[in-house]
């Protein structure tokens, strides 16, 4: 799934993008996020020691931070599954703060901010860095 990110898009996606929006196809990544984190998920389960836990928390941080600004309009906006957004979307945060995960913000005009407020979620993950 991870390789077919790209979806449909016709361009090359490792070009000079402005925004993660323009790389992927947002459409098919809303319509397997589900499949995406479910394996994960399951994998989390069956991990052995603590590397792999930590490898695959950080895999499922990235996927839930695409995943999230897939599904931010259909599953939060309209509120049709915004209790579990929120749940998907706080669990991310917590692995993101358990490692201290650093956001690319390459689109940032600024440079990178002090510091990520991902406590609003009226935003997608992605449209807080962009």
């Amino acid at each position: 799934l991870c390789e077919k990110m790209a979806g449909t898009k016709d361009e090359c996606y490792l070009n000079n993008f402005s925004y993660p929006e323009d790389m992927y196809n947002m459409d098919y990544v809303a319509e397997n996020y589900e499949t995406m984190r479910k394996l994960l998920t399951d994998a989390l389960e069956l991990a052995d020691d603590e590397r792999e836990i930590e490898q695959l928390e950080k895999l499922l941080a990235t996927c839930d931070f695409t995943g999230l600004s897939a599904v931010h309009e259909s599953w939060y906006a309209e509120g049709v599954r915004a209790e579990e957004y929120m749940a998907n979307y706080d669990h991310m945060c917590e692995i993101i703060q358990k490692y201290d995960m650093r956001p690319n913000t390459f689109t940032q005009e600024n440079g990178e901010p002090e510091q990520i407020d991902f406590s609003n979620y009226e935003l997608s993950p992605l449209k807080q860095l962009a």
